[in-house]
């Protein structure tokens, strides 16, 4: 242990009552001992402790560049009043009796960063701001404010109910802008039994988004009612149409003699590319799938072989539609959904049905180009995929439209619906 005498000078200009001779005694007992560990230690005399106890001065000492806090004890117990002068390089305590104070290096807390805040805003169908408020990072989805559900008005085809937001809400990671989707329904429009109605009547629950066009020829609305019939019919050699076969007595009792699909249904039933969703009943309001639908096609192609296999994840091998989706995929006449998944169960709309039918038409002369432009009044709301396509079906009679002069392309379609767009088309493949 060395003596230090900057220290004793420095003890002595804190306690402005002490004598310089007083100085002198704390001179011969005031030691600090070198820095190791980051701890050192100064030892006061105990011969002071009365003049100590009575003033309780303030002891400044030297410390290493580096110390940012410290605390100091004696005997085992907390000094009060510890100060670390950073910029000077000492540290300050108050001494009330003798003995020997170790000083000690405190690891001081970092300040605490000011949290990441992010912008989340929500947006109308048009692009207005309805709100806009920031999170800090890392809330959760469940956490942000959602603002009152926007309200669009309906217009002359169709009424408007708000869908939800897009994209899906997430965490806050990141500025953020989710906008208002609706839900489109068209208005129920003229008696099914007008002229000019014949297309597809009954069909107007059908929900439309005609704010997202549907890619390729994927949809993503429930699960249909019924199923394509699975029983062999035609003949293998059969590649380019089936011929019109003669009318059947139909065994189906929800199918009215008068009803506007009433022959149509007669002419798939007699092709043998449909059947009933039970022995006698047809289910004409139930919806087509994708499986059902290239079912159908592939027979009215006079069941075409392939070696290829439908590789897709959730088409199984040999179910009633693996070797249509098999051909179809390999031809070009239908895409996957993505992901490896083609959703054979999934209901078909009307514009990617006649996409596929357009499809097959090309390959086989049936299509001529370029087709008229549609002059339907919701033409606007065909995606761009089947834009080609419903021109094409509409000049060759297979689209006629609603009463209401629309055609609702992103409706599903229903039995009826897709027994009637079938027999048109095997009557235009019978013709070619």
């Amino acid at each position: 242990m060395k003596k230090i005498a900057s220290i004793v000078i420095s003890l002595a200009l804190v306690l402005c009552s002490f004598s310089a001779a007083l100085a002198g005694d704390f001179n011969a007992g005031l030691t600090v001992s070198p820095v190791q560990d980051d701890s050192f230690t100064v030892t006061v005399d105990e011969e002071s402790n009365d003049l100590l106890a009575e003033k309780k001065p303030v002891l400044t000492v030297g410390c290493p560049e580096d110390w940012e806090a410290a605390e100091v004890k004696i005997g085992g117990e907390d000094v009060g009043n510890v100060a670390v002068d950073a910029e000077a390089h000492t540290v300050s305590f108050t001494v009330e009796k003798g003995g020997t104070y170790v000083i000690m290096k405190v690891e001081s807390e970092p300040e605490p960063a000011e949290p990441v805040m992010y912008t989340v805003t929500f947006l109308s169908e048009d692009g207005t701001t309805i709100s806009s408020i920031q999170y800090e990072e890392g809330t959760s989805a469940a956490a942000i404010e959602l603002p009152q559900e926007p309200v669009k008005d309906a217009d002359e085809s169709y009424t408007y109910s708000f869908k939800g937001w897009v994209p899906e809400i997430a965490d806050v990671t990141a500025d953020a802008e989710y906008k208002a989707e609706f839900t489109a329904v068209p208005v129920q429009s003229g008696d099914p039994d007008e002229p000019g109605n014949t297309d597809e009547p009954g069909n107007n629950d059908d929900p439309v988004t005609p704010s997202d066009p549907v890619p390729s020829d994927t949809d993503d609305d429930d699960e249909p009612a019924g199923q394509t019939r699975e029983t062999e019919v035609g003949s293998a050699e059969e590649t380019t149409g089936a011929a019109i076969a003669e009318p059947v007595e139909l065994p189906f009792e929800d199918v009215a003699g008068d009803a506007w699909y009433r022959e149509d249904v007669e002419t798939v039933y007699a092709l043998g590319l449909i059947e009933g969703s039970s022995e006698d009943h047809y289910s004409p309001e139930a919806k087509l799938s994708r499986g059902q639908m290239l079912t159908m096609l592939w027979r009215l192609a006079g069941k075409p072989e392939t070696e290829a296999e439908a590789e897709f994840s959730d088409v199984a091998e040999g179910s009633y539609y693996s070797d249509a989706i098999g051909w179809a995929a390999e031809a070009g006449i239908a895409d996957g959904t993505g992901n490896g998944n083609f959703k054979p169960e999934q209901d078909i709309t009307r514009e990617q049905l006649l996409t596929m039918l357009y499809r097959y038409a090309k390959q086989n002369g049936m299509a001529e180009e370029p087709a008229p432009e549609l002059t339907f009044s919701d033409a606007d709301k065909v995606s761009g995929y089947a834009a080609d396509a419903l021109r094409w079906a509409a000049n060759a009679g297979i689209l006629q439209g609603f009463g209401d002069n629309t055609i609702r392309p992103q409706n599903l379609v229903s039995r009826a619906q897709a027994a009637a767009f079938f027999a048109r088309f095997a009557k235009l493949a019978e013709g070619k």
